[in-house]
């Protein structure tokens, strides 16, 4: 049951915005999943809206998780969004060390739409490269991939690309991948390689006129969610796109009002 797990949930704090942090962890508790959730970062507000001021939450990454051990709390499974640096990384390499049967699911925070989010550079592409190689899942979207496989951002591209794409992601881990916001000719997509079932998959979804923040960050903590109820890969990205779905139409409904 999933009422009996326990979840990490390392992001960063958004003090303008429902994002992030904020979101996981009001979507997931209200799922019933407890969850303890610790700062990669303070910021000012979102990158959309300049460059913000921020705090490195590093220091109390490291001496959080040192307390949880000392608490002993065990943890069915880590999601990661924005991390700052390499040194948490580190942190997060060594906590999986004395975790390892943790579900561990990397959302690589970069850009979208062929450009990284403002006041980014791709040094981060560094860190996050690090960090996908312990996940059991990494969720990026078509920019963050090609940031990760260190490719030309040039969203443009074939099926047969994209499934190459998903197999450089795979050998950075060895297991699952997924990349969101996929466009194929004229229609949207989340692509998929189950490690487990050694197979390619791929959901359709229709693309909503506007813009709505948080939603992937909605997506990776309700795809965290349905993989923690021991969900197939494929049937777990199925109900997190229909999540993210019902989240905007409730908000169109609200702006309708």
């Amino acid at each position: 049951m999933i009422k009996n797990k326990q979840a990490l949930l390392i992001n960063d704090f958004v003090s303008t915005s429902h994002v992030a942090l904020n979101l996981q962890i009001d979507f997931l508790n209200n799922q019933q999943l407890q969850c303890v959730a610790i700062p990669s970062a303070i910021f000012s507000n979102t990158f959309n809206l300049g460059q913000p001021y921020n705090i490195d939450c590093s220091e109390y990454m490291e001496q959080s998780l040192a307390q949880y051990e000392a608490l002993k709390i065990q943890f069915n499974g880590l999601l990661t969004g924005y991390l700052h640096n390499h040194k948490q990384v580190d942190l997060i390499k060594a906590w999986h060390k004395k975790h390892q049967d943790s579900l561990i699911l990397v959302d690589p925070v970069m850009g979208d739409k062929g450009r990284m989010y403002q006041s980014l550079t791709k040094e981060l592409a560094l860190v996050y490269r690090e960090m996908v190689s312990i996940s059991d899942v990494m969720v990026p979207n078509l920019t963050e991939a090609l940031l990760l496989c260190d490719e030309e951002l040039d969203i443009n591209k074939t099926e047969i690309e994209i499934h190459e794409l998903l197999m450089k992601l795979h050998r950075l881990n060895n297991k699952s991948v997924l990349i969101t916001s996929v466009e194929i000719g004229s229609e949207s997509f989340i692509v998929g390689y189950d490690h487990r079932l050694d197979s390619m998959f791929k959901v359709k979804y229709e693309v909503i006129d506007g813009t709505y923040y948080g939603t992937g960050d909605l997506f990776s903590g309700a795809l965290f969610y349905h993989l923690l109820k021991d969900k197939p890969l494929k049937e777990a990205t199925e109900l997190a796109n229909e999540n993210v779905s019902v989240r905007i139409m409730k908000q169109n409904a609200l702006m309708s009002l």
